[in-house]
């Protein structure tokens, strides 16, 4: 879709958020595809070393990052929201929209993180600095940030975040307004809720697709 969208804009001159790098203009000319590392499903379990890395990007996925065992910032029911994911994308061959099996968070290796974020469409996360690796995710991805009760401003921060890097945001925040904001506190979802909102975010994503895809080839034949 982005290959699509970004030939799309570079020949119709289409207004969008997407923008394309140096980098993907080169591509262009070139009439190449870019290719991202990506990882097996079968390295869940295990730390991302590099020979979990296969060497072209085929997959995205929709992907719960939590704290786990951290004791603050952390989704409580994560495996259950995995679970639910898991059942409402049954699918889990298809390299374009799946879910990771597990609930996971990026490690400290640069590099391998950059690398699992390019392979996300859908990342779910507490509001927390673990988000702000969606810097790699590709433009038009979705970030769904979750915040803790009553604090709901806090969502200001990534929302402009992903303004700026083309991203998508949505938000999930329990409680009234006037709850007092507990930052560092943990929090438990309403899983049917969230799982309703990334259902019908990836519909809105693919209806976007659609209709740039549709308009490009009403163009080409006015051409």
């Amino acid at each position: 879709y982005l290959a699509f969208s970004e030939w799309i804009l570079n020949n119709f001159e289409l207004h969008s958020k997407f923008e394309l790098t140096p980098i993907q203009k080169k591509l262009q000319e070139s009439h190449k595809s870019e290719q991202v590392p990506f990882y097996y499903e079968q390295c869940q379990n295990q730390s991302f070393s590099i020979s979990s890395i296969e060497t072209t990007f085929s997959g995205e996925y929709i992907a719960v990052m939590n704290r786990a065992g951290i004791g603050r910032r952390e989704l409580t029911n994560a495996d259950e929201l995995v679970e639910a994911l898991l059942k409402a994308f049954p699918d889990h061959k298809n390299p374009y929209l799946r879910v990771w099996p597990k609930q996971f968070n990026f490690n400290d290796d640069l590099y391998e993180t950059a690398c699992m974020a390019r392979s996300i469409r859908v990342l779910i996360g507490v509001h927390g600095a673990g988000l702000s690796n969606s810097i790699f995710m590709r433009p038009g991805a979705i970030l769904y940030e979750i915040n803790p009760p009553g604090c709901r401003l806090l969502s200001f921060n990534f929302r402009r975040w992903a303004e700026v890097f083309n991203l998508q945001h949505a938000l999930w925040s329990p409680g009234d307004i006037g709850d007092k904001c507990i930052h560092e506190g943990n929090t438990r979802v309403n899983v049917d809720d969230v799982v309703s909102d990334v259902i019908n975010l990836v519909q809105n994503e693919n209806r976007y697709r659609s209709g740039y895809l549709s308009r490009a080839l009403d163009l080409i034949r006015k051409e």
